[in-house]
């Protein structure tokens, strides 16, 4: 193969992204261990799930931060994933994807909380959505721009045109709340763990999986690749998501 300064261009991008991938997974794998060792000791929970987003974002308010994990770990109390992992692992990977793309202090509490509100029920929902309002007005109009709408919000499986339109108009609505990143995070967690994935509604583990990757396919990719289009984060969200789809 010929040598090009464009050759050594797409190899230097291609090293790139796998560290950034890299770096990313090798957290992710660290807050789920953490918050499963230590997911009965709040306190030291979250100054080691602080520590993990600052050394990503040293920008970041650590008084802030705590007080928006505290919220998640509030609002998924005696939660569990399929992994039997502590379901709160999931949003406080989001918000530390958030923090590794170098967003705000909202846009992470956001991702903290995102799925706040539809992890419950009846009165503890109405707990939930007070105590996202607690952490600021934006994150809680984030947060209902994510979640599903209310006819069918507690239809964790399903997933219709209307849920994405709904969150569309709010990307429009509130461009600073980066919504369309926060919804990337949420698929990068989520397809990273689509292992764990146990058959549901008839469905077995493996066409539970297939059908989690299709959705990805459908909804997130072009979100992702317009995404890559605005250049705002290092890391190419589009194949990143097609590499984590095909594993």
């Amino acid at each position: 193969m010929v040598i090009t300064e464009e050759n050594i261009g797409q190899m230097s991008a291609q090293t790139t992204q796998q560290e950034l991938i890299h770096t990313l997974e090798s957290n992710l794998d660290l807050i789920t261990d953490t918050t499963s060792l230590l997911y009965d000791e709040d306190e030291q929970l979250i100054e080691e799930i602080v520590g993990i987003y600052l050394n990503a974002n040293p920008l970041l308010d650590p008084k802030y931060l705590k007080k928006s994990l505290y919220v998640s770990l509030q609002n998924h109390e005696g939660q569990f994933r399929d992994s039997g992992h502590p379901a709160v692992t999931h949003p406080f990977h989001v918000g530390y994807i958030l923090a590794e793309w170098k967003f705000n202090n909202t846009v992470v509490a956001i991702g903290n909380q995102h799925d706040g509100v539809e992890d419950n029920k009846d009165e503890k929902r109405v707990y939930a959505a007070r105590r996202i309002g607690s952490l600021g007005h934006e994150v809680l109009i984030g947060v209902t721009g994510l979640s599903k709408p209310t006819p069918i919000l507690d239809r964790k499986d399903l997933v219709t045109e209307e849920t994405y339109q709904k969150l569309q108009r709010c990307i429009d609505d509130h461009p600073e709340l980066k919504l369309d990143y926060v919804k990337m995070a949420d698929f990068i967690s989520n397809l990273y763990t689509k292992e764990f994935m146990r058959p549901k509604n008839g469905l077995t583990a493996e066409q539970h999986q297939q059908q989690f990757c299709e959705k990805a396919r459908i909804y997130a990719l072009p979100i992702a690749r317009k995404i890559d289009r605005s250049g705002e984060l290092e890391m190419r969200v589009a194949p990143y998501i097609q590499e984590l789809i095909a594993r």
